[in-house]
């Protein structure tokens, strides 16, 4: 299990739950489990340096890397302590934007009504996954600080986006489009692009970034790629024609 260091990005975990494709609330709660335990083993980390920074400055000649240790310890409870606060919030409130879909735990649906709307729902996502790239923002995307003739890309085209470094390269298709992503109250201009729709999503594309038109960021979820394409969290810029 990959140990994650960063701040929890609340869409991350909304687009975790929305992959499951379910509203029943086992499956639901074992989706926020499955992703907050990568984030839960920092608080024991910070116990650790925590620990360690005090026993080293109790020695006083190993203070210098004692007093280190503290601080970095304090500031990894404090990470784990917000990183695990989001989750429970963002769960929270996406459960009860859904919560008049949610069927109880353990309970399968028994009216026909309810399995004609989630059949229809079904239909509804599985159209949507085969979204094509929006014309404003098909194209070549590079990272905002460079050039167009960056070696670091993201290529959104028809139906494909296409992640390139150099000579390497990797294509996915089944492209999911959604412009309540953020959930049904959300009134901004960010909307989200997904490839690999209906199994992996290995990343997501956010377009309108933190409300600015124009600008689109990526999250990596998949390991590799994030080591392969390193554009996470990178603010990009669309080159011209």
């Amino acid at each position: 299990m990959e140990v994650r260091f960063n701040l929890v990005a609340p869409e991350a975990l909304l687009g975790a739950l929305k992959a499951t494709g379910s509203t029943d609330r086992d499956v639901l709660y074992a989706a926020k489990e499955e992703f907050a335990a990568r984030y839960r083993p920092l608080r024991w980390f910070g116990i650790w340096a925590l620990v360690c920074g005090v026993l080293c400055t109790a020695l006083v000649l190993l203070a210098f890397i004692g007093i280190p240790l503290f601080f970095l310890g304090w500031w990894w409870l404090r990470r784990a302590k917000r990183n695990l606060a989001t989750i429970e919030a963002t769960y929270a409130t996406y459960i009860g934007q859904v919560a008049d879909s949610l069927a109880p735990a353990g309970v399968a649906p028994m009216r026909t009504v309810g399995i004609v709307l989630l059949a229809l729902l079904a239909h509804a996502g599985a159209a949507r996954a085969q979204d094509p790239v929006p014309d404003d923002q098909a194209g070549t995307w590079v990272p905002a600080k460079g050039g167009c003739d960056s070696p670091l890309r993201l290529i959104l085209l028809g139906s494909q986006a296409t992640l390139v470094n150099g000579e390497d390269r990797v294509s996915h298709g089944n492209l999911g489009v959604t412009h309540s992503y953020f959930g049904q109250s959300y009134q901004g201009i960010s909307y989200v692009l997904m490839p690999d729709y209906d199994n992996s999503q290995p990343y997501i594309v956010y377009f309108n970034a933190n409300e600015k038109k124009g600008q689109t960021t990526l999250d990596i979820t998949d390991a590799s790629l994030k080591k392969r394409f390193p554009l996470e969290r990178m603010v990009l810029k669309r080159c011209p024609a």
